[in-house]
């Protein structure tokens, strides 16, 4: 296959694979869909706002307390809390048939899920 390839999947000239990760600790299912079949591709971040803050309270928390453990279990919490903030890059392929699959990325690879949804927007949308 030619084309693109990242972490979200590969994309050639008459199909695209897609690797469907549901959750942020997940593991990932891999799809192929045929681009003539592609009726849209979006590229957005989730974030979990709620829970972030209620982590970096938390972490605040464990930190005032001053023990050792405590001190290391509040960083975590509030350095996770923060990616829960700061969100992480998704892909969203919607197909002929009324199916929406949803990729969530890692943190810190939004750049990676926007170069994967403007190579299958290209591949999708190309001018024959």
């Amino acid at each position: 296959m030619s084309g693109f390839s990242n972490g979200f999947g590969e994309v050639a000239t008459d199909r695209i694979t897609f690797n469907v990760r549901k959750s942020l600790f997940g593991g990932t299912i891999r799809e192929d869909f045929p681009v003539k079949h592609i009726t849209s591709v979006r590229h957005e971040t989730k974030r979990w706002p709620i829970w972030g803050v209620i982590f970096i309270l938390v972490g605040i928390g464990a930190l005032s307390s001053g023990s050792g453990g405590a001190v290391l279990f509040g960083l975590v919490l509030a350095a996770l809390g923060v990616v829960l903030l700061i969100g992480v890059g998704a892909v969203a392929i919607n197909t002929a048939g009324g199916e929406r699959r949803v990729s969530l990325g890692r943190p810190f690879q939004n750049s990676e899920a926007e170069a994967y949804a403007a190579a299958v927007r290209a591949s999708v949308f190309a001018v024959a």
